[in-house]
């Protein structure tokens, strides 16, 4: 009688668990003046670009809601045991 061979199963590597996205919370933390709406989009991974928006107060009509990015940022930010922790990536130094 032969035995027959069963292939050996190799492990499923893990894959990492997907993160928060942290948008609306680094919306919230950011300063901002009081006619700036802050919008907030997640890149990839920990990595957020953060945009400033002041709307025109112009002649325009109803329907068309128009404006300017006033400042822009990319953050890293990751929700640890102290809190929110934002990196501002726009502040680093370049290596020399």
């Amino acid at each position: 009688m032969s035995q027959a061979t069963v292939p050996s199963k190799k492990p499923v590597p893990e894959t990492p668990a997907v993160s928060e996205d942290l948008s609306k919370a680094i919306e919230q933390s950011v300063e901002k003046q009081p006619d700036e709406q802050v919008k907030t989009v997640r890149l990839f991974d920990d990595y957020y670009r953060c945009n400033w928006w002041v709307m025109d107060k112009g002649s325009q009509p109803a329907w068309l809601s128009s404006g300017k990015i006033r400042r822009s940022t990319f953050f890293r930010a990751r929700r640890g045991t102290n809190g929110l922790q934002i990196e501002d990536m726009g502040k680093r130094t370049p290596a020399r």
